[in-house]
C-alpha cells in the first residue's frame, strides 16, 4: 500500500482531547477564534467554518492545505470538530430530520423526530465528549508521526510524563492556551433539548395561529432546529432570503446565537422583518392544501384591519407600533404622528428669569445659522410662550429651507417596561437635555467648538452662570427645575451633543422630537394591525444580449431571398473553413515571418588609405 506505483496512501491522523479525572461529565467546544488562528498559522486555506447550534464563537472548522505547502508537509486536509456530535450522528453521516411541509401540518413524523432528539440528548447528560483534531496525511508521514508517538509514550511511565518533552506535554502546553471551552454535559445537553422544545411549541402556536405567512416561518423554525444538532445547508432560497432580512449574521454576532428579537406571536404575522405572504415558491414546497390554507389566513387578516379603520384618526400607526415604522413616519410625516402643541398649565406661573433665559436662548441658537438655511423669517420671539412654539415641528419646518426629524426612544416601553428591537443606545429625556443647552457653573468647557461663544460675553450660557451666582443654592435648584419643565414640554429640538449645537446630516438640520407628543399607545414589536405586501424579488432579465439575438436572428432566417444560400457573418465563414482543414494542417508550425535586413556597404580595405 505504500508503493507509491499503485497510488498515494491518505491516512486520517486524529487527537483526541478528553478530560481524565473529572468527577463532572464535561463537553468540549473548540474556541472558533482560536481555531482560525492555528489554521491560519498552518497554512491553510480558508475551509467551512461549521457554528454548533448557530453559536457564533464556538463550532469546528474544515480545510484543505495548500498545494506548495502541501508538497512539504504531506499534510493534505484538516479538520477540527466537537465529539458531541457523535451522541447526534446517523449512520450514514446525513442530516436527516423532520421536513418543512411535515412541520407545516405539525405531522405525527415531526413530533416524533422532536421526541427522539431530545430523548437522545437527555441520555447524554452522564457522558463525556471532548474534541477531535484530524490530519489527512500520506502513508510514509502517517508512520512517521505512529512510530515517534509509540516510542515516546513507550518509554515514559506515567510519573516521568510532565518530566520529558512527549505528545502529552505538549498536548497540555496546547490545552493551556484555552482553545476549548469545557462545559458540564447537564448543562449543554439541557439546554440544547430546551432550544428543542421551544422550537416545536412555538412551531405548534404558528400553526394554531396560521397567519398569512405561515410557510416562511416555519421555514425559518426548522432551518433552527436542525441547526441544534448539526449545520444544516440552506437549499430553500425563501430561508436564504429570510436569514438575510432577519440580519442573521448580525444577531450572532451581537447576540451569541441566533435569536428571533422581533417575533411576536400576537401580531397579525409573527416576524415584521420576513415576507408577509406566502408566495406560490413557498406554497408549493409545503403541500397540496397550503395555498387554501394561506388563502384563509389573508381572508382572517383583512377582516381584523377593518376592524382596526376606526382607530386610524387618532392613532395613525396603531396603538403599538414597530419601532422601524415609528421612525419611518417621524422621517417623513411628522406632523401626523404628533399631537398638536399647546401652552402647558404648570407654566402659567413661570419666573422671569426663566423666561428671559430661554428667550437668549432661542434667539442665539437660531442666530448662528447662515440667512441661506431659511425659507421664512429668522424666528425672535418677546415671551416664553413664543419661544416655546417656536420649536414645534410645523414651525421648525416652515422657517428651515433642509430639515430632517429622527424620532427618539425614551419613555416608549411596552406594557411589561421592555424596549423592543434592536433600537441603539437610549437617549436622553427631553428634560435631561437641559443640561446640554444650559450647562451647570462646574460643566467642563469645550474649546474651539460650536458652543465656544456662547459661554462668555453675552451668549445666553454666561448669562445663565452669572445668573446663578447670585442667589443661593435653593433658588438655583428652583432655577434648574424650571428649566427641565420647559424643555419636557417642547415638542422638538435640534439633535446637539459633543461639540456641536446644530448637527447636520446631508445638508439638513437634524432634530429630535419628543415621545411624549406621539399618538400611540406604547411601542410594540411588530406591525399589529397591517400587513405587508410581499416584497418583490429581484427582477429577472427577459431581454436577450445584442450578440445572442443577432445569432438567433441569423438562425431564423434559413436562406436569402435573393440567392437562395444561406447567409453567414465572416465569424462563420472563417469557422467552417477551419472545419474542413484536418487536424495535422491546423497543428501545422507556422514559422515566423522573416526579419528585414538592411543592406550595408562592403568594407574597403583601410590600409590603402
Amino acid at each position: 500500500m505504500r508503493d507509491r506505483k499503485h497510488g498515494e496512501l491518505l491516512i486520517d491522523v486524529g487527537v483526541s482531547l478528553t478530560p481524565h479525572a473529572s468527577t463532572v461529565p464535561l463537553v468540549g467546544l473548540w474556541r472558533l477564534d482560536a481555531l482560525e488562528a492555528s489554521f491560519g498559522a498552518g497554512g491553510y486555506k480558508r475551509g467551512d467554518i461549521h457554528h454548533q447550534n448557530t453559536l457564533s464563537r464556538y463550532g469546528a472548522i474544515q480545510a484543505e492545505m495548500q498545494q506548495d505547502r502541501a508538497h512539504q508537509t504531506h499534510v493534505l486536509f484538516r479538520s477540527a470538530y466537537n465529539l458531541y456530535y457523535e451522541a447526534v450522528r446517523t449512520t450514514r453521516n446525513q442530516v436527516s430530520f423532520a421536513s418543512d411541509s411535515d412541520a407545516y401540518k405539525v405531522s405525527p413524523s415531526y413530533m416524533a423526530e422532536c421526541s427522539d432528539i431530545i430523548t437522545i440528548l437527555t441520555g447524554c447528560k452522564e457522558k463525556t465528549y471532548g474534541v477531535r483534531d484530524e490530519y489527512r496525511v500520506s502513508g510514509k508521514a502517517a508512520i512517521i508521526i505512529l512510530d515517534e508517538i509509540v516510542s515516546k509514550v513507550s518509554n515514559l511511565q506515567p510519573r516521568n510524563w510532565a518530566q520529558h518533552s512527549s505528545p502529552y506535554t505538549k498536548a497540555k502546553e496546547y490545552v493551556k492556551s484555552h482553545p476549548i471551552l469545557w462545559i458540564p454535559s447537564y448543562v449543554w445537553f439541557e439546554f440544547i433539548a430546551r432550544r428543542v422544545r421551544e422550537i416545536q411549541r412555538t412551531q405548534i402556536n404558528i400553526v394554531k395561529k396560521n397567519p398569512p405567512n405561515l410557510g416562511v416561518l416555519t421555514g425559518i423554525l426548522n432551518h433552527m432546529l436542525r441547526a441544534t444538532t448539526s449545520t444544516p445547508i440552506v437549499f430553500d432560497s425563501h430561508v436564504r432570503e429570510s436569514l438575510a432580512l432577519i440580519d442573521y449574521r448580525t444577531v450572532s454576532e451581537t447576540s451569541g446565537m441566533l435569536f428571533l428579537q422581533e417575533f411576536d406571536i400576537c401580531s397579525t404575522t409573527c416576524l415584521d422583518e420576513v415576507q408577509q405572504v406566502d408566495d406560490v415558491h413557498v406554497l408549493a414546497l409545503m403541500g397540496v392544501n397550503a395555498k387554501a390554507q394561506r388563502d384563509r389566513a389573508v381572508a382572517l387578516a383583512e377582516a381584523c384591519r377593518d376592524d382596526v379603520d376606526s382607530e386610524s384618526e387618532e392613532f395613525p400607526l396603531g396603538r403599538t407600533p414597530s419601532w422601524r415604522r415609528l421612525k419611518l413616519a417621524i422621517a417623513n410625516t411628522p406632523a401626523v404622528i404628533m399631537r398638536l402643541w399647546t401652552w402647558p398649565v404648570t407654566l402659567f406661573d413661570a419666573s422671569i428669569s426663566v423666561g428671559r433665559l430661554f428667550m437668549s436662548f432661542t434667539r442665539q441658537i437660531w442666530l448662528m445659522l447662515i440667512d441661506g438655511a431659511f425659507k421664512g423669517t429668522r424666528p425672535y420671539p418677546t415671551t416664553l410662550q413664543d419661544s416655546m412654539r417656536c420649536w414645534t415641528v410645523t414651525s421648525v419646518d416652515d422657517t428651515l429651507a433642509c430639515v430632517t426629524f429622527e424620532a427618539c426612544n425614551v419613555g416608549i416601553q411596552n406594557r411589561s417596561g421592555i424596549t423592543p428591537g434592536r433600537m441603539g443606545p437610549r437617549a436622553k429625556s427631553f428634560a435631561d437635555r437641559s443640561t446640554i443647552f444650559f450647562p451647570d457653573l462646574n460643566a467642563t468647557r469645550k474649546d474651539c467648538s460650536q458652543w465656544d461663544e456662547l459661554w462668555r460675553g453675552d451668549g445666553y450660557i454666561a448669562e445663565y452662570h452669572r445668573a446663578l451666582d447670585g442667589v443661593e443654592e435653593a433658588q438655583q435648584a428652583a432655577l434648574r427645575s424650571e428649566l427641565r419643565e420647559v424643555f419636557s414640554n417642547l415638542h422638538c429640538l435640534p439633535a446637539s451633543g459633543g461639540s456641536q449645537v446644530w448637527k447636520v446630516k446631508l445638508s439638513a438640520a437634524v432634530f429630535i422630537t419628543n415621545p411624549v407628543f406621539y399618538r400611540m399607545d406604547c411601542l410594540g414589536n411588530t406591525d399589529n394591525n397591517t400587513i405587508r405586501r410581499t416584497k418583490a424579488r429581484r427582477p429577472m432579465k427577459i431581454l436577450k444580449g445584442k450578440r445572442v439575438f443577432a445569432a438567433d436572428l441569423m438562425d431564423s432566417m434559413q436562406f436569402d431571398a435573393r440567392g437562395n444560400r444561406r447567409v453567414q457573418t465572416d465569424r462563420q465563414k472563417r469557422r467552417c473553413l477551419m472545419k474542413k482543414v484536418s487536424m495535422a494542417n491546423k497543428n501545422k508550425r507556422i514559422p515566423p515571418p522573416p526579419r528585414a535586413r538592411t543592406i550595408r556597404p562592403f568594407p574597403m580595405a583601410t590600409a590603402q588609405s
